[in-house]
């Protein structure tokens, strides 16, 4: 599940065992950070998973999970882009800001907490 939290799957209910989609997200995820392409999970890739998973989305993310919370900005009516990147830039920040202003989050520093994607 952690895959499908950094937006590299969207699998609701993932079976247990190791298919031809799961190799494809692993190489997708291997591919996306700059690493050699074979489909296998080592040590250092759930190194860098965990560390990804460790990190606020915020202004500087580079990942899918940044795409798919834009398309919601978009589908809630706080941003207008056709065909959303997988960057959290200033434009984004300033989306998420109006997001929680309107809202009345804990937040409206731009940074998208649990509250926020909820």
């Amino acid at each position: 599940l952690d895959l499908v939290d950094l937006g590299f799957a969207d699998w609701e209910d993932p079976a247990e065992n190791f298919g031809p989609e799961t190799h494809n997200v692993i190489r997708h995820f291997q591919d996306f950070y700059g690493y050699h392409v074979n489909g296998v999970i080592d040590q250092q890739m759930l190194e860098r998973i965990d560390e990804e998973l460790e990190k606020e989305i915020s202004r500087g993310l580079n990942r899918p999970d940044v795409e798919r919370f834009k398309l919601k900005l978009v589908d809630l009516g706080f941003a207008d882009w056709s065909s959303p990147s997988t960057n959290f830039g200033p434009e984004t920040e300033e989306r998420v800001i109006a997001f929680q202003e309107y809202y009345d989050t804990n937040r409206t520093d731009g940074v998208v907490d649990e509250e926020t994607l909820t």
